[in-house]
């Protein structure tokens, strides 16, 4: 498919999901995290075409708006487990018409890269609990974690066991 079909009088609006997905929680608002969300924003917005990461592709892309396929995956998730030496660990609080939703991710310390994220609409030890165990399924190995001090981490890493350890970035 060439580039004229996401042209329309000389003009194209991308819904560019992959950025939100490569660069983290914070750069979703609380919707924004469900891809089959982020389809129907785009099919009804009228949007020329959306950019999705393969993985996301095949599971959530239905076909009514011209796909833009990301070529390499972003995702360790997508592509399997990895051998992580260290996990950072953070979540966020933004807002959704007025109801707070919290935003979690995990990466891998030496890559960068994201190995799992997820949402909720609660932040308790039972939230981290289900996030870390996602985050786990995401390492060959048991890698030693990098949290805050937010006190939802400590009962959660408690009942399911890996080494953590308290690190608050400079400036935070």
């Amino acid at each position: 498919m060439g580039f004229e079909k996401f042209l329309e009088n000389g003009r194209s609006i991308i819904l560019a999901y992959d950025h939100g997905v490569e660069h983290g929680p914070t750069d979703f608002n609380e919707k924004s995290v469900d891809p089959a969300f982020v389809m129907e924003v785009a099919e009804k917005g009228k949007f020329n075409g959306i950019a999705l990461e393969k993985g996301l592709a095949e599971k959530y892309y239905n076909g009514k708006v011209p796909l833009i396929l990301k070529e390499e995956d972003f995702l360790k998730q997508v592509k399997g487990v990895i051998d992580a030496g260290g996990v950072g660990v953070d979540e966020t609080k933004a807002k959704l018409g007025g109801e707070h939703v919290f935003i979690w991710a995990a990466r891998d310390v030496d890559t960068k890269e994201v190995l799992a994220f997820r949402a909720s609409f609660t932040r308790s030890s039972l939230d981290a609990e289900i996030f870390l165990e996602q985050a786990l399924e995401c390492c060959e190995n048991k890698p030693t974690f990098l949290v805050d001090k937010g006190p939802w981490y400590r009962d959660a890493f408690e009942r399911l066991g890996p080494e953590y350890r308290h690190e608050t970035p400079e400036g935070a």
